[in-house]
């Protein structure tokens, strides 16, 4: 009777949300190489970026996060900020709805104090009416 062995599993292939992948710069060591992208925010901002992108996007590379805030940051460097004008003009947007949904919330832990006697649409606004949630 012969036995067969157990095949051993391929190793797998390294996630792309945890594979930094850098270019050799003449005179620079490996070790310098990711001292200065951590010191300069590129890989902070990137490991941020794919933690907290995976929710929304799925797995996104390190490495084209990097190249990504890498290319964002040479266009404000020269003087382009159409980029960061759209994305602050997004998250201040965000913000805002987040800012009156918890301020909203606040007020009905008060006893709904701050919302009582509103009435709150939008004038000339065709709907239901006023925003409901309130006393």
């Amino acid at each position: 009777m012969t036995t067969k062995k157990a095949k051993t599993p391929e190793p797998a292939a390294p996630s792309k949300s945890k594979n930094l992948r850098i270019t050799a710069s003449p005179g620079k060591t490996h070790d310098r190489l990711l001292a200065e992208i951590a010191a300069d925010g590129l890989a902070t901002g990137a490991c941020l970026l794919v933690d907290f992108g995976k929710g929304a996007y799925g797995e996104l590379s390190l490495t084209d996060a990097v190249r990504v805030i890498d290319d964002t940051a040479k266009a404000v460097h020269g003087g382009n900020l159409k980029g960061a004008e759209t994305m602050l003009t997004a998250q201040a947007v965000a913000l805002n709805a987040i800012f009156g949904e918890l301020a909203r919330r606040s007020a009905m832990n008060m006893g709904g104090l701050l919302w009582r006697g509103r009435n709150l649409h939008a004038a000339g606004a065709q709907g239901p009416g006023p925003v409901s949630g309130h006393p």
